[in-house]
């Protein structure tokens, strides 16, 4: 057994359960592959960072990147439910209740300043129905909302108006790369944009008051009182049309993030006291004595709380993971037994971390990522994200016809959706026809 575990990298949705499961974490490059909240491929980057989970669908500032998804755990937990792009959105909103910010649901919003407005008009928050929207051109995900903003604008026009806020921008000449970006997306960014500029003023009133550390995000306005904050692919369209039907106001918008708040609280108390149980195991770990953190860990009594159960089982299996321990094949049937919500998601992105190179995972990992793909396509044959994530498997443990037969089934599943994204077809395609090159060969 190796005495030092090679760590593990950001880059899988198992990190929004398990960052801290490992002994060690390692930041690297992922591949570019995620999920969004309608089954889509949608990557994530961390700016300067070099990670990329997927399914987190915000950017991070380096200096609070790290720090915003080591808290989301904690917030995670309670909820053993679909793991999607609304739900992680509604999370790293609960992050920034946890503080104390100066700008809350029911509170009226700073005026709109900005130093440029780069393209349509500016606009007077105090009066109407505004959704305010931050971006930065370097955020992937914040390029992905940006057709969805746009739809959205075209479904309210004359109802909503719609701000893109440049925020964070990196570098020299950032007001021409924001004027750049928004030539090139033409129509395709059809709504107002502004560049917040070096007084950072909108980032400061809207994203640091809130404590919102990821964009995109966006906030929703009405008459200069805010409503709603989250990502705007996930709950932003549902909220407006509360709205807009009159069954959405400022009680009922401060009585939902009370109640969210509340559970995150809850939460936040039930984790620390999973933190305390398990800090012998920790400390055990941090002084690289493996085999005592595992005995640890073989203490504690999880039979009252299932997730704290499927806590100690992932951190079992990084563990070993790292280790390259033989005795990670049972620990992955384990996991694959337990059958959990969206368990086949789960499956999947843990699987293929354990085999994509930049992970850094020993050669030993290889059948248990088998093991844990199958489990994913055994509750999930025909989804294409499942099926992608099998062909990659299947190809790095040399099973490359097998991997063919997969990546075919999953092109075609996210054809017949009629909400596919064309990014994630053209990699899809571009990864068949990679193995099937491999397999002329």
């Amino acid at each position: 057994m190796s005495s030092e575990p090679r760590g593990r990298p950001l880059n899988a949705c198992h990190l929004v359960h398990h960052l801290t499961q490992a002994p060690q974490l390692r930041f690297t490059t992922a591949p570019e592959w995620g999920i969004s909240s309608a089954g889509r491929a949608l990557p994530w980057h961390g700016r300067g960072q070099g990670f990329e989970p997927p399914i987190l669908h915000h950017s991070f500032e380096p200096s609070t990147a790290v720090a915003a998804v080591l808290k989301l755990p904690l917030l995670l937990r309670y909820k053993r439910r679909r793991i999607d792009g609304m739900f992680c959105s509604m999370a790293l909103c609960l992050l920034s209740s946890l503080g104390e910010p100066g700008l809350k649901v029911g509170d009226k919003v700073p005026p709109m300043k900005v130093a440029t407005v780069v393209k349509g008009k500016a606009v007077d928050l105090s009066r109407g129905v505004h959704v305010v929207e931050f971006w930065a051109t370097w955020c992937a995900p914040c390029q992905k909302s940006i057709p969805h903003l746009t739809e959205m604008a075209h479904k309210y026009r004359g109802k909503v108006d719609f701000t893109g806020v440049s925020v964070s921008e990196t570098g020299d000449d950032q007001l021409g790369k924001v004027r750049r970006f928004v030539a090139k997306m033409g129509p395709k960014m059809d709504y107002n944009v502004a560049f917040d500029g070096p007084t950072r003023a909108m980032d400061l009133g809207y994203m640091k008051s809130t404590g919102q550390d990821g964009i995109p995000t966006a906030f929703l306005v009405k008459d200069g009182t805010l409503l709603w904050i989250g990502h705007p692919m996930g709950a932003l369209e549902g909220v407006i049309d509360r709205l807009l039907a009159g069954k959405y106001d400022t009680a009922t918008a401060k009585s939902e993030a009370a109640h969210l708040n509340l559970k995150a609280v809850e939460d936040e108390k039930r984790a620390a006291k999973q933190d305390a149980a398990m800090a012998p195991a920790e400390a055990a770990f941090k002084k690289k004595d493996y085999e005592l953190g595992l005995k640890e860990l073989d203490k504690l009594d999880t039979s009252a709380d299932p997730d704290f159960a499927h806590r100690i089982l992932m951190k079992r299996f990084y563990v070993l993971a790292s280790l390259g321990d033989p005795r990670l094949l049972a620990v992955g049937k384990q996991v694959v037994a337990e059958k959990r919500d969206e368990a086949d998601f789960f499956l999947s992105v843990v699987a293929r971390d354990l085999v994509a190179p930049e992970s850094g995972f020993p050669k030993e990992c290889l059948p248990t990522a088998l093991i844990l793909a199958e489990g994913a396509v055994a509750l999930a044959p025909k989804r294409p994200m499942v099926l992608d994530s099998y062909a990659y498997v299947l190809a790095k443990v040399g099973k490359t016809k097998e991997a063919v037969a997969a990546e075919e089934k999953a092109i075609a599943g996210l054809i017949a959706d009629p909400k596919r994204d064309p990014a994630a077809l053209k990699a899809m395609q571009t990864r068949l026809a990679e193995l099937k090159k491999a397999v002329s060969q």
